[in-house]
């Protein structure tokens, strides 16, 4: 079975009233079929030739460029990638440049890229057998959340330095320290803590960073609840969340520090947020309780002018 249309094959159309012989229309058309296969042949051989040149020149590559004959490529967030084209490129890795001194370097969630192997082959298929066929060696990256060495800590510094974010008052050390504290006990990815502190920068630069503890740890709430739980951060900006509520859908039941364990609250963002939250009456009775506002008290719009700062680039 020969798969080619008519313009590979030369054109060929029968028409036995013009040739007036069935046996002159099937030799040529098996000379042409012979030719089609002999052409397709030989184009694989060629093929046969120019990966093998290529790979012969890959691997020379290295000290062509001047170094110790080592190549590595590095793909990141390969399991983004649409699910057909990701297998593809895994593919080609393996075909193309299964060389010496040429390594590829995938960075990506597993299960994702499992799950894109399911979805092209079907839910039967056992996608990590499959997927070994192409990755030698498999291995995680660390993630440590305790103490100085915590990896999510380190990264949120490393881009609060950047952002020239320092601790020159009383003010900044507390909000990069409850920044820390969020980022872990949400568990942050460093992409959500890339895009909190994208949020946390628009603040910081609308106001001049003159902003009091209250603000600023209002700010960081709201700016990691904007990065990673979009439709509480919609009801706060609409001022349609209630305090009880968002301790729900915001999963601040477990947030406490030792500090603030006799208050009811167990935290001071939780005891801010129910002030901001509340109804009146509800807002007189915490400052009965004890006022821990660098506020105006009875300036209960923290939470609506952070929102306000950033709908003002907000992307539709």
């Amino acid at each position: 079975t020969i798969d080619a249309s008519p313009a590979e094959l030369g054109g060929l159309h029968f028409c036995l009233e013009d040739t007036g012989s069935i046996k002159d229309a099937s030799k040529e058309a098996s000379d042409l079929v012979d030719g089609y296969i002999a052409n397709r042949l030989s184009k694989a051989e060629e093929d046969k030739k120019h990966l093998a040149s290529f790979k012969e020149y890959l691997s020379l590559l290295g000290e062509k460029l001047g170094g110790e004959g080592n190549i590595i490529f590095i793909i990141d967030e390969l399991d983004r990638c649409k699910p057909k084209f990701a297998l593809s490129l895994v593919e080609s890795i393996k075909h193309l440049f299964s060389v010496p001194n040429i390594t590829f370097l995938l960075v990506m969630n597993r299960n994702q890229l499992e799950e894109a192997v399911r979805c092209e082959y079907g839910s039967g298929v056992d996608a990590s057998r499959y997927l070994q066929k192409f990755v030698s060696i498999w291995t995680t990256l660390p993630k440590t959340n305790d103490g100085y060495s915590s990896v999510p800590k380190k990264y949120l510094r490393n881009c609060l330095d950047r952002m020239e974010y320092e601790m020159k008052t009383q003010t900044h050390q507390s909000t990069i320290e409850f920044f820390e504290e969020l980022v872990t006990y949400y568990d942050l990815s460093l992409r959500d803590i890339e895009k909190s502190l994208t949020n946390f920068a628009i603040v910081h630069n609308a106001t001049d960073g003159k902003l009091n503890t209250d603000y600023s740890w209002i700010s960081v709430f709201v700016s990691i609840t904007k990065a990673t739980k979009p439709d509480v951060y919609r009801r706060l900006a609409n001022n349609s969340i209630t305090y009880k509520d968002l301790l729900e859908e915001a999963s601040l039941e477990r947030l406490k520090v030792d500090w603030w364990e006799d208050k009811p609250e167990g935290h001071p963002i939780k005891w801010t947020l129910k002030y901001f939250l509340g109804t009146d009456e509800e807002a007189k009775d915490l400052l009965a309780q004890g006022n821990y506002l660098e506020s105006r008290p009875g300036s209960r719009g923290a939470i609506t002018s952070v929102c306000t700062w950033l709908d003002a680039f907000r992307r539709n």
